[in-house]
């Protein structure tokens, strides 16, 4: 469930991203937590332009892709964007079809 953490020997994955139209730039980051709750360890990453619905994707991806080189594999994302969420996990767009498919294939190595 959202908030809680995750069960002994996982961790959670907790992603985020945004776009600023003002200064048109959007950037993402996230933290990891172990099953007591605490953190683990955390990133941030510049993007460019970019939607805020992309910039989200790119918090996923670059989340798991850091989780991963920390080399831990039981991994639980969550993320505060139910579109996203639905992304991943039903398909999407023509628009985001190369960063959901990263994030697919992230997930399979």
């Amino acid at each position: 469930k959202a908030g809680e953490p995750p069960p002994t020997d996982w961790v959670k994955l907790n992603s985020d991203g945004a776009y600023k139209s003002s200064v048109g730039l959007a950037g993402a980051g996230g933290l990891v937590r172990d099953s007591t709750g605490a953190w683990v360890a955390g990133f941030t990453y510049m993007i460019g332009t970019c939607s805020s619905t992309r910039a989200e994707l790119w918090g996923v991806f670059t989340g798991l892709n850091f989780v991963w080189n920390l080399g831990l594999r039981k991994i639980i994302l969550e993320v505060d964007s139910k579109s996203v969420a639905e992304l991943i996990e039903k398909g999407c767009d023509e628009s985001n079809a190369s960063i959901v498919l990263s994030i697919a294939l992230a997930n399979l190595y």
